[in-house]
């Protein structure tokens, strides 16, 4: 898990989940930083995460879009956990 620990809502940290995600052979899931629905895909679409990990932008309601599950389901072999 690549856990972007400065995560204050402002997206994951594209450069550390790429990283990691690029140097090893086991799945990643990125955790923190998710904000905004558009997270989810910028994560997915620049990095090679197998997953991103979402949970206090919907515990505290600060997100919620009905499109977030067609969105991910567009994601090939990938997935948010909530």
């Amino acid at each position: 898990m690549a856990s972007c620990l400065a995560g204050q809502g402002c997206g994951f940290d594209i450069d550390l989940v790429k990283m990691v995600s690029d140097a090893v052979t086991i799945p990643v899931i990125a955790s923190s930083g998710a904000g905004a629905v558009e997270h989810f895909s910028e994560v997915f679409e620049k990095t090679n995460a197998s997953a991103a990990l979402a949970a206090g932008i919907f515990h505290r309601k600060e997100v919620w879009d009905p499109t977030l599950p067609s969105l991910l389901e567009r994601q090939p072999m990938r997935g948010v956990f909530l």
